[in-house]
């Protein structure tokens, strides 16, 4: 669920995922995102660690459909090297799927005790970190329920008066 840009880490997560099909050769790997710029290399990446069968393409999706896609999903993976903030983290949580996502600020900090992290940097650690939630059903259900849980902590309204609480007490200060 992201742009095709280098930072979004794919090609760690495509060979993670080449390792966790080891163990289980019957998953399928679905990106959602624009086909922009990096799109052709990533396309490369899987035909070079033969996932070609393995990976599906859904490109750009309106809004509206995505959280259909999340609730069919078994887990999230979001390996990013660096955030704004994260939302697809958020959406997926708000979905019910549980996450597993890089050990970065701001993710750390979104997700909270909801996500399982990894280190966004070690292959290895990208797939251990998707299969323990695979193989785990009590971590899964655990993840999911707290991931519903926390992410109903965000909303645009909250986030809204947040700020005019902010801008109110700024303004107000003597002096401003």
């Amino acid at each position: 669920m992201a742009s095709s840009l280098p930072h979004k880490n794919y090609e760690r997560l495509l060979k993670a995922f080449k390792l966790v099909k080891i163990s289980r050769p019957d998953l399928k790997l679905v990106l959602i995102g624009s086909r922009d710029y990096g799109h052709e290399a990533i396309r490369g990446k899987i035909s070079e660690l033969g996932l070609e069968e393995d990976i599906i393409f859904l490109g750009w999706l309106p809004y509206e459909d995505i959280p259909l896609v999340y609730s069919a999903a078994g887990l999230f993976v979001f390996p990013s090297l660096h955030e704004g903030f994260g939302i697809p983290v958020l959406e997926a949580m708000a979905s019910g799927v549980p996450v597993v996502c890089s050990c970065i600020e701001p993710l750390d900090e979104v997700a909270g005790d909801a996500a399982l992290f990894v280190d966004p940097l070690s292959v290895e650690s990208i797939a251990h970190g998707m299969l323990r939630v695979l193989e785990d059903p009590a971590l899964r259900k655990r993840l999911a329920a707290e991931g519903l849980k926390r992410s109903a902590g965000f909303s645009w309204e909250r986030t809204a008066l947040q700020t005019f609480q902010a801008i109110s007490g700024a303004i107000s200060r003597p002096g401003a």
